[in-house]
């Protein structure tokens, strides 16, 4: 059974850090990654009660969601196409969870009680698996969501350059973390999906 990569990160050959001169940068001389400029227009993902988040948790959550598409435009995280969503969630204790939704094939005990021929994802041109486009009969489709608790000893301590916009070095840090931690965890199941 192979494993299976649920997200990768896209290194420089694949997605270049554009560097763009930002207006406080350019009166200095510098400029700003791609990654990094996502990450100031979203700042806002990691205020906690009207500060920036210390919570090692909240703020991996926030970097990875702004690295994710839909936000980021030809994303820092590509993920696989089995991938359909990704998004943070507390637990009733309070715990940070990433969750993430897999297309699944519909299993054969569910498809033998539909009474009718099951249609389930199709590909789309990019290989992304989404629900049947046409609905003129009915469809079954099943999707797998996993919650993996965060690995909060792995993650780097939050920071901030000026005090409000996250420091791209600690945001990609925290990234990595998730995103390894995630291929680890669900490698092999994703690997037998596509078996």
């Amino acid at each position: 059974m192979a494993e299976a990569s649920l997200f990768t990160i896209r290194n420089t050959a694949d997605n270049p850090p554009e560097e763009i001169p930002t207006a406080s940068e350019t009166n200095h001389g510098g400029s700003q990654s791609r990654f990094g400029l996502y990450l100031s227009y979203h700042a806002y993902l990691f205020r906690a009660c009207q500060r920036q988040t210390t919570d090692r948790a909240a703020f991996a959550l926030a970097a990875f969601m702004v690295a994710t598409a839909p936000i980021m435009e030809r994303p820092y995280i590509a993920h696989h196409e089995r991938v359909l969503r990704t998004r943070p969630r507390r637990d009733s204790a309070g715990r940070s969870l990433l969750t993430i939704d897999i297309a699944t094939p519909t299993p054969a005990d569910v498809i033998t009680r539909i009474p009718f021929v099951v249609r389930g994802w199709e590909q789309s041109g990019t290989n992304e698996f989404r629900p049947p486009a046409a609905c003129d009969e009915p469809v079954a489709y099943t999707r797998l969501t996993i919650g993996l608790p965060v690995p909060t000893e792995l993650l780097p301590d939050p920071s901030y350059a000026d005090g409000r916009i996250p420091r791209v070095s600690t945001a990609r840090q925290a990234v990595r973390v998730l995103a390894n931690y995630a291929n680890i965890v669900c490698g092999e199941l994703l690997g037998s999906l596509d078996d």
